[in-house]
């Protein structure tokens, strides 16, 4: 999604809080366009972030006309913390002259930390909102008195200005235990697709501490059971890596989901789950046969990087770092089930619920996924969905929030698409890259061929090389690679995909030089790994050496009236046709892939741009 785009779907909203606000607009003295704006903007801020709160009577205008301000307070984990918001509302970003897009000013972020300054000294001026006053001096007593702490947060409708990152820090540390944060179009994008079309929840900055469950400390209660036996009524296994199976009550899972919501399950290969995909049956045995739960559910499976010795009086499971790997739903369920349950239907499902709570200790990525993979096998998984959570298929996914291809990390993991933008999956954009820029269009031949003749194997492109000699991973996802570099790579697999059947194109080549060629499924591979030839050479005899080839390949796709991947596609083809032609008695001898050939007579023939400017294409070979 484009931030144009976005930004107009804030827009809109922002219209409808205005419309359905027109009271309040008027008693605050609103009459400027960016203060109602700014107004709006503060309140859909509030409403994404924390939708059951109501805030409306803290908020007041601003000292500068286009910001509006609200003080609240929150308890968390039974602290007390006061939030400071400033709102600014900015015009659609623009692109400058060096095709940046503009960002927040500076000067705009300085001016509020300033007014955040004078608010935690309580030197700011007060206005006729008695409440607000109220909150001021609540604020002022909890920071003074009490030592209490505070969050800033500043709203914009613009990208991040990496300039004031400074100033922030300099003013947590100046203000310590005050936090400061600056909330962009950018983040708002992020979290709006997360919450909107993942129908997940992110970290919410709403809170002064961001829950962490893969790195907090937490401690579980644990369920003890009579026994005659009187050892305890856990299960202990000390080699090779500790592990414990465990009693845990309804309660102590919805104290767990209520602190850190979907963040349990993101090392967890299945989707986090949506409000409303909770399992019936789960919830019906949880409120109609609570002693028969332990009998028909599989329990949780859990890994933890750190667990203190649980011994057989031990009360609590004291851990360091917690992700559930398996057993999401029924995590979800208990939630949704202890949460609408009435005191006294709590009271039942903890008397006679027992939920299995499998806990391993494990610092070993390697092993977390083996772990993953094998207690996720009862139903069919793809590869990629293994991997979703590693830091660079998260990273590429972010960034293709920024265009209107999104890139789909996990099988199934938007439940709404928005209109005009296309997810595709992460093994799409996978094969691209490798035939075009990595070159090797034979690994996905290799893979197609496997797929056509059902040959048992792993899909290599998510398999690692220390697990599988073939393995992709770490070749195509690895730091350098970036989301536009993959979006460019796929632009040409579409085009070559849209041109005269080039099974056809290759066979003709084939027949007329009596050359015997190794198997291929699909030639578009072979044709990606020419186009990236030809598309870097002509655009560096074209704009130099230094030319953007993502932003042009972008360029040559979407211009339907130049064709020149066209002609570069027909220079090939005549090109192709030639190289066979010189080379054929060294083919049939060396039995040479003709495609290596092929590449071969491209990276040492001498053209220039206008060669293949000047192509005229024949109309029968334009796509049908």
């Amino acid at each position: 999604m484009i931030l144009d785009q976005f930004y107009d779907i804030i827009n809109q909203e922002l219209e409808e809080i205005i419309a359905q606000n027109q009271a309040d607009i008027a008693e605050k003295n609103l009459k400027q366009a960016n203060q109602q704006k700014g107004y709006a903007l503060l309140i859909w801020f509030l409403k994404m972030y924390a939708p059951t709160k109501i805030f409306k009577d803290y908020i007041t205008d601003g000292k500068d006309d286009s910001s509006c301000d609200i003080i609240f307070s929150n308890q968390e984990n039974g602290e007390e913390i006061f939030y400071v918001i400033q709102s600014k509302w900015n015009v659609k970003p623009k692109l400058k002259e060096d095709n940046q897009i503009e960002k927040i000013s500076a000067d705009e972020v300085k001016k509020a930390m300033i007014d955040f300054e004078s608010i935690f000294r309580k030197d700011k001026r007060k206005g006729n909102n008695q409440l607000f006053n109220q909150r001021l001096d609540d604020l002022h007593e909890h920071r003074v008195k009490k030592g209490g702490a505070v969050k800033f947060i500043f709203l914009g409708l613009l990208p991040h200005n990496e300039e004031v990152n400074e100033h922030l820090r300099n003013f947590e540390n100046a203000y310590f235990p005050c936090k400061i944060e600056v909330m962009d179009i950018e983040r708002l994008r992020r979290d709006y697709i997360e919450f909107t079309y993942k129908q997940i929840e992110v970290n919410n900055p709403l809170a002064y501490k961001y829950a962490n469950p893969t790195d907090d400390k937490i401690i579980l209660p644990i369920e003890r059971t009579e026994n005659s036996m009187g050892k305890g009524d856990h299960l202990k296994i000390e080699k090779p890596y500790e592990a414990y199976l465990l009693l845990l009550k309804p309660k102590t899972i919805f104290e767990l989901f209520e602190k850190y919501k979907f963040s349990l399950f993101f090392s967890n290969v299945r989707n986090p789950l949506p409000e409303s995909n909770y399992n019936q049956a789960i919830v019906d045995t949880l409120h109609k046969k609570p002693e028969m739960f332990w009998y028909f559910n599989n329990g949780v499976t859990a890994i933890s990087k750190l667990i203190k010795p649980i011994g057989f009086d031990s009360q609590v499971a004291e851990l360091r770092g917690l992700q559930i790997i398996n057993g999401a739903q029924t995590v979800y369920s208990v939630y949704a089930a202890y949460k609408n349950a009435t005191e006294g239907q709590r009271e039942i499902m903890d008397l006679e619920v027992k939920i299995n709570f499998r806990l391993i200790r494990s610092n070993n990525d390697d092993i977390n996924l083996e772990i993953t993979r094998y207690t996720n096998s009862q139903n069919p998984m793809e590869d990629r969905d293994f991997w979703a959570n590693d830091a660079v298929q998260v990273r590429l996914q972010e960034e293709s929030f920024k265009t209107n291809y999104w890139y789909e990390k996990r099988r199934g993991e938007f439940r709404v698409v928005p209109k005009g933008v296309e997810v595709i999956k992460s093994s799409e954009f996978a094969k691209a890259y490798i035939a075009f820029w990595l070159q090797n269009p034979y690994a996905i031949n290799d893979m197609a061929v496997a797929e056509v003749f059902e040959i048992n194997h792993i899909n290599p492109l998510f398999v690692s090389q220390t697990e599988q000699f073939n393995g992709l991973y770490e070749l195509v996802f690895n730091q350098s690679v970036n989301f536009n570099k993959l979006l460019s790579a796929l632009f040409i697999k579409r085009f070559l995909e849209q041109q005269v059947p080039l099974q056809l194109m290759w066979l003709h080549l084939i027949h007329n030089q009596f050359i015997q060629s190794e198997h291929l499924v699909s030639n578009t591979w072979f044709c990606l790994n020419f186009m990236k030839i030809i598309i870097e050479r002509y655009s560096e005899k074209k704009y130099g050496k230094n030319a953007d080839l993502n932003r042009l390949i972008k360029r040559y796709y979407f211009d339907k009236e130049g064709h020149i991947l066209k002609k570069m596609l027909f220079f090939i083809f005549t090109e192709s046709d030639n190289a066979l032609s010189l080379q054929k008695e060294v083919l049939n001898e060396q039995l040479r892939p003709f495609a290596q050939i092929c590449k071969e007579h491209f990276e040492t023939l001498s053209f220039e741009a206008e060669d293949i400017e000047k192509i005229e294409i024949p109309e029968n070979n334009t796509e049908q």
